[in-house]
């Protein structure tokens, strides 16, 4: 192999792609988290395992990621913790209970509350 054809493959590789072992071009995908996101959700996960929030310690953390994506490049810019229920065990094989469970009014307050962070977070970062 010449010079030449392997800076080529470097270059390759530095854009984002790689030769498989059949000498195929694979692209690869792309995670760029923002600091102030990485923050949001350690900060979230951190009150939830300590105690320091309205979840047992033991809660999954959930929450929201706001970004945008570009072709194979993922761009994560800001989180937000969502508050959350889960179904219990006899409404989880029922298709008729969203996810979140509860009431149909506890869902719809929690999808209004999500509703409105979604729409907070366009208007400050259209």
């Amino acid at each position: 192999m010449s010079g030449e054809e392997e800076q080529m493959d470097v270059d390759n590789v530095a854009a984002g792609e790689s030769s498989g072992a059949t000498g195929q071009v694979v692209q690869e995908k792309t995670l760029k988290v923002h600091p102030l996101a990485l923050i949001a959700i350690t900060d979230h996960h951190t009150r939830v395992v300590t105690g320091g929030s309205a979840l047992p310690p033991g809660a999954p953390v959930v929450g929201l990621l706001f970004g945008h994506q570009d072709g194979l490049t993922v761009s994560v810019l800001d989180a937000a913790e969502m508050e959350h229920t889960f179904a219990s065990s006899s409404s989880a094989t029922d298709p008729s209970v969203d996810f979140g469970g509860g009431t149909e009014e506890e869902q719809a307050r929690h999808k209004a509350g999500l509703e409105t962070k979604i729409s907070l977070h366009r208007k400050v970062f259209p």
